[in-house]
């Protein structure tokens, strides 16, 4: 009969681990995952916080901590593995939060955790910059109750500073405090689909003024501007937008569209071309092209 090794032993071991060279930690989703994992001879567990949310067919950080700690308590019991849990922020802004978290962890079985430094609000309004609250929202995909309420607690503890926004009507946005706004912008870069820039459509369209809609999954005879579109940024603003296609066999980046945006300056054809020549060398491309073999900055 195999002796199962307590929690204290199991403590013991995980932090030898860390005593000597580098190893890896593995992220089980469930126990079956948690017996291969054992089994191909990894020596400790982690939980993975996005991973168990999508086994509950939700995203990550829309899982409760009597969720987890049952994750862990599966975990836990399915091999004889130290198990490390994923706390995600704590569940809670304040320090009292973390430790219960860290003590209904350790009751559940584990011997190690990470908590991770942020305010999902907050972290939304560094990346995007000014926003409106629903931008925020969506970030992280929070409720609306539990974002309208974090944005409040920082407006009030001067955290975030609300704006007026030129063209956004009665829709209220907001800036960190202390944030820089430049008097110029220099940029010029093509913009991926699931940039942080464009994810939420509604603001690309307050914003920049611009219709943007990836058509992958669209019928070709139905797409407006392409398969596979990127948009253009030029300054600050969205002034072009090019359907790609990596032509390997010939080497060649291929414009298979260019679109420019109503009022696009004279220099975005020759600033496109520029970016379009730094792409085709990151993927290791020869040449640019048009659809027909023409150059881009005609």
């Amino acid at each position: 009969m195999t002796v199962q090794p307590t929690q204290a032993q199991k403590g013991a071991a995980f932090r030898a681990l860390h005593e000597g060279e580098a190893f890896v930690i593995p992220n089980p989703w469930d126990a079956g995952s948690a017996k291969v994992l054992a089994a191909l001879g990894f020596e400790a567990l982690a939980t993975t916080s996005s991973g168990f949310a999508f086994t509950l067919g939700r995203l990550d950080g829309n899982v409760t901590l009597d969720e987890v700690c049952g994750h862990v308590e599966a975990l836990d019991r399915s091999t004889d593995l130290p198990v490390s849990v994923d706390l995600e922020n704590g569940f809670g802004p304040d320090p009292e939060d973390a430790a219960a978290a860290i003590g209904r962890a350790a009751e559940a079985g584990a011997v190690g955790g990470s908590i991770e430094d942020y305010d999902p609000v907050r972290a939304a309004i560094d990346d995007v910059g000014v926003a409106a609250e629903r931008d925020l929202r969506d970030y992280f995909r929070l409720s609306a109750a539990d974002a309208k309420a974090r944005v409040a607690e920082l407006v009030e503890a001067g955290e975030l500073a609300p704006v007026e926004v030129e063209g956004w009507g009665r829709t209220a946005g907001y800036l960190a405090a202390g944030a820089r706004v430049p008097r110029r912008v220099e940029a010029a870069a093509l913009i991926g689909p699931f940039d942080s820039l464009i994810w939420e459509r509604a603001r690309v369209r307050r914003i920049f003024g611009f219709e943007y809609r990836l058509e992958i999954y669209v019928p070709a005879a139905k797409r407006r501007h392409g398969y596979y579109v990127l948009p253009f940024l030029l300054g600050d603003s969205l002034v072009a937008r090019v359907d790609l296609k990596a032509d390997r066999a010939a080497g060649v980046l291929r414009v298979r569209a260019l679109h420019l945006e109503p009022g696009a300056p004279a220099e975005t054809r020759e600033a496109l071309a520029r970016e379009l020549e730094a792409v085709a060398g990151w993927l290791e491309l020869e040449s640019v092209a048009g659809a027909d073999g023409a150059g881009i900055a005609a």
